[in-house]
């Protein structure tokens, strides 16, 4: 269960304003990857069921959005593909006169309020600006959710011990299954489910409720995310104000995580299947010794699609006029990119590759696929002085 949150700062003014919104949030509805699509014929038994209860004339647009996505729905249909449970859980959709989501363990049906949504909509354009990027954040939000009330079904329907608080040992399945069994991106669902948690303001009720207080959830999730590798979530543990002495410990935490959940569940948790990888090596070009004109204070982007597999991008940038000749090149996956491009503080992000200003960069760049990808050369802090570039760019697969 969420913590329940004031309703009153939900309501939105009318529906032309809620179908604006919607229209921002149905942008990006077909374009994220949270998990593998289920293979074809791959069914389980039980399943998570997308379902619509009750649904106040507000709140008509999110219930067109959510079902209309594509993202959503192959999400819940990937959770039914890693589970076998006794019997279906349906995932309802509804107005709840209350922002919150939560299991209802007397008709084992997981309730997922559009008040919720809305807040949650809400928190992120605040501190983040762009269409995209509030798609993508919300998605991945109610992504967590999901997954965290599935947590509470799965204690309930299975009957398994519980060896402390049940929403952490739920926060805690969410990351495990996000990051343990889902694909690259997917573990970006867990970052936004830290965020959506961050506070810092308490009050007795907050103290005294099942949930522990949001910054350590806030903190646990961060944790388990650096513990799962290090190298590619330092950056974030950093940025989050995760102190160097729980980092140390992280690694550790998330593979007790990992035994845990893989140990209790055990043949309830379907293997995993192999990814599905092309047939020999791939290559993707990306630039080839494109001349790229570079205004004062403007970017160049160039997005790309890489395959399930190692790759590795052998990068070449150039300055060819303008000033010292310096630029800063950039390659991020999709879901930083969309970060760094609203250029809002507050709001994590880390590039895979990052150069100085320099007049050459030649650099060879690990990649995981599948996903999406950004190649960025920025002049952006050049207030006068225009600037052109040679790009070139080759991403080799396996």
């Amino acid at each position: 269960m969420v913590r329940q949150h004031v309703a009153s700062a939900l309501q939105i003014g009318g529906l032309p304003v809620a179908l604006a919104r919607h229209r921002r949030l149905l942008l990006l509805v077909s374009g994220i990857a949270l998990a593998a699509e289920p293979a074809a014929g791959q069914t389980a038994s039980g399943g998570f069921p997308m379902v619509f209860g009750t649904v106040q004339p507000p709140h008509e647009p999110y219930r067109q959005w959510v079902a209309g996505s594509a993202v959503l729905r192959g999400h819940l249909q990937w959770l039914s593909t890693q589970l076998a449970l006794p019997a279906p859980v349906p995932v309802v959709f509804q107005s709840c006169g209350m922002a919150n989501a939560f299991y209802r363990p007397d008709v084992g049906e997981i309730l997922i309020c559009f008040e919720w949504i809305i807040q949650r909509r809400d928190q992120v354009e605040a501190r983040t600006p762009g269409a995209e990027k509030v798609t993508d954040a919300v998605v991945r939000s109610v992504a967590h959710v999901i997954n965290h009330e599935i947590g509470h079904a799965l204690v309930r329907q299975l009957q398994l011990p519980v060896l402390g608080r049940e929403e952490d040992a739920a926060d805690g399945f969410s990351a495990f299954v996000l990051m343990a069994r889902g694909e690259p991106m997917a573990a970006y669902s867990v970052l936004q489910g830290a965020l959506a948690n961050q506070s810092s303001l308490f009050v007795v009720e907050d103290q005294a409720d099942v949930h522990s207080l949001g910054q350590q959830r806030f903190f646990n999730l961060l944790c388990w995310l650096y513990g799962s590798d290090p190298t590619r979530f330092g950056g974030f543990a950093t940025q989050g104000g995760l102190p160097a002495g729980r980092q140390r410990s992280c690694p550790f935490e998330w593979t007790q995580l990992v035994q845990s959940w893989t140990t209790v569940l055990g043949s309830h948790l379907r293997p995993a299947p192999a990814p599905v990888l092309a047939a020999g090596p791939q290559q993707v070009a990306i630039a080839t010794a494109q001349r790229v004109a570079l205004p004062a204070g403007a970017v160049w982007t160039t997005r790309f699609q890489l395959p399930a597999g190692e790759c590795r991008l052998s990068l070449s940038v150039m300055g060819l006029e303008g000033g010292q000749l310096d630029l800063v090149t950039m390659v991020l996956d999709d879901y930083n990119y969309l970060t760094w491009e609203s250029k809002r503080s507050g709001v994590y992000w880390e590039p895979a590759f990052r150069s100085g200003r320099e007049r050459r960069v030649v650099a060879d760049v690990p990649l995981k696929g599948p996903g999406r990808f950004a190649l960025v050369v920025s002049n952006d802090f050049s207030l006068l002085t225009p600037k052109v570039a040679e790009v070139s760019g080759l991403a080799r697969c396996t």
